[in-house]
């Protein structure tokens, strides 16, 4: 029996961002003895005229095997991702050929609310086309319920992540890892504030923060120096696969005070998988997994002193630290890549044979 074929539609592999870590998990790992994949770029990191000419050739791409296709998923995100899929959505549901919606972007309702009324009702007609509208939390799940009027069409489907096979407490130093854009929004100053203000607090363990991810490097490097960190912040750029997770490996507590995310980020359940003992905001899908206390520590958004209290805590208290991280592991095997997509394939299926 011929395997069904599933065409997916979104960031180059290998580019940088979430986006690009799924696309490429699906690509790798979804086929099996009933789906075969085939992943067409859109959209890749570099200058304009090479994300022109990727846009081009996906839209060639997309025309040549659309044809033979059994089923379409598509990552879409707000701003430039959006205008480049609604014309590919439109076509798919002119054509009638089922697919598949994967919600990515945190920004996409203040992207939608302040669109123009036709753009808004374009995004509208080509949702309501979809078999399926995937999201990455309840908070979102609810939102494009609202928006399309078709709830039983939109489900969560939570990042998977990768379980080690153990997890040791690493050496010392104790390390705090932040992994993300550095920028406010993630939080990367207040993760660098809190660390000075406890690098100043006599009678406490030596520490390092690391710092992982692209953006506002510089700006991030300077308020380093200027609180006095120059000895223990690194500042490794953006970070592929393997990196961060050397990085994760080595690490004993991770920070992310963030002030906005898209669902729940993929960063955390990283660090939980890892045993990490996990400091960061409830904010959207954050606190449908991190529970204050059990299996980690959630500290309001703009909260410094609260930060800085948590991160003491964790710095003095190396049992706390154990018992968060085993708790933090035990929670994200909930999401071990087997269950992901076996779960995907469960949502995918019925929009060929139903």
């Amino acid at each position: 029996m011929a395997r069904l074929r599933l065409l997916t539609l979104g960031t180059a592999r290998g580019s940088r961002g979430g986006v690009a870590i799924i696309a490429g998990i699906i690509a790798n790992h979804l086929p099996d003895e009933t789906w075969q994949v085939s992943h067409i770029a859109t959209h890749r990191d570099g200058p304009a005229l090479a994300k022109l000419k990727t846009y081009a050739c996906g839209w060639l791409q997309f025309l040549t095997q659309l044809p033979s296709a059994d089923a379409v998923l598509l990552h879409l995100s707000a701003h430039g991702s959006c205008y480049r899929k609604l014309p590919m959505l439109t076509l798919l549901r002119l054509l009638g050929k089922p697919y598949s919606v994967y919600a990515h972007s945190g920004y996409f309702e203040n992207f939608y609310k302040q669109s123009p009324s036709p753009l808004k009702a374009w995004i509208r007609w080509t949702l309501r086309g979809a078999q399926n509208i995937l999201t990455v939390s309840g908070h979102w799940q609810q939102f494009y319920a609202r928006l399309t009027g078709l709830p039983s069409r939109v489900s969560i489907l939570r990042h998977p992540v990768s379980i080690p096979q153990d997890a040791p407490e690493p050496d010392e130093p104790i390390t705090m890892l932040y992994l993300g854009r550095l920028d406010d929004k993630k939080g990367a100053y207040r993760a660098i504030r809190a660390a000075a203000k406890l690098a100043r607090k006599p009678n406490l363990p030596f520490f390092r923060i690391v710092m992982g991810g692209d953006g506002e490097v510089e700006q991030a490097r300077q308020l380093a120096l200027q609180e006095g960190l120059a000895d223990r912040a690194v500042f490794p750029g953006w970070l592929d696969e393997a990196a961060r997770n050397t990085w994760l490996s080595d690490a004993h507590i991770y920070l992310l005070p963030t002030a906005f995310e898209a669902g729940l980020p993929l960063s955390v359940l990283e660090a939980m998988a890892h045993g990490l003992a996990v400091v960061t905001s409830p904010v959207t899908g954050i606190p449908e997994v991190i529970r204050h206390g059990e299996n980690g520590l959630l500290v309001e958004v703009g909260d410094e002193p609260g930060l800085t209290t948590q991160l003491e805590a964790l710095l003095k208290d190396v049992k706390l630290r154990q018992k968060l991280g085993r708790a933090a592991r035990a929670t994200a095997a909930e999401f071990a890549l087997p269950h992901y997509l076996q779960t995907l394939r469960t949502l995918l299926l019925p929009t060929v044979r139903g």
